[in-house]
């Protein structure tokens, strides 16, 4: 399992055009994926929820006040705040089924 750069997933979308025959310059592909972040970041600030059909949501949850026993210093409660909250969708769920299938696969050659 690898760790995805920015400028690595600019790299993929770019190919990924390249090979459906729609040609858009990388500067492009990069500003595209900025301002998706930036919007999905104002869908947080806004209170809204994005839903991308059967892919993701993505929306804001709040977390009650809770109580931890800290070793150091003893109880701390922590507020109760908003979180960002991400549901995977059915298409996200099939591609980590794929990945899963994909993995057995290769146990069982070896």
């Amino acid at each position: 399992m690898a760790i995805i750069t920015k400028k690595e997933f600019v790299d993929k979308v770019y190919e990924k055009l390249k090979e459906q025959d729609r040609f858009v310059p990388k500067n492009t592909v990069y500003w595209t994926n900025k301002a998706f972040i930036e919007c999905m970041l104002d869908v947080l600030r806004n209170g809204d929820e994005l839903n991308i059909h059967q892919t993701f949501v993505l929306k804001h949850k709040y977390l009650n006040e809770r109580k931890y026993n800290n070793f150091n210093r003893g109880e701390i409660t922590v507020p109760g705040h908003y979180a960002p909250y991400f549901r995977p969708m059915h298409e996200m769920k099939k591609a980590c089924k794929e990945y899963e299938e994909r993995l057995k696969e290769n146990e069982e050659c070896e």
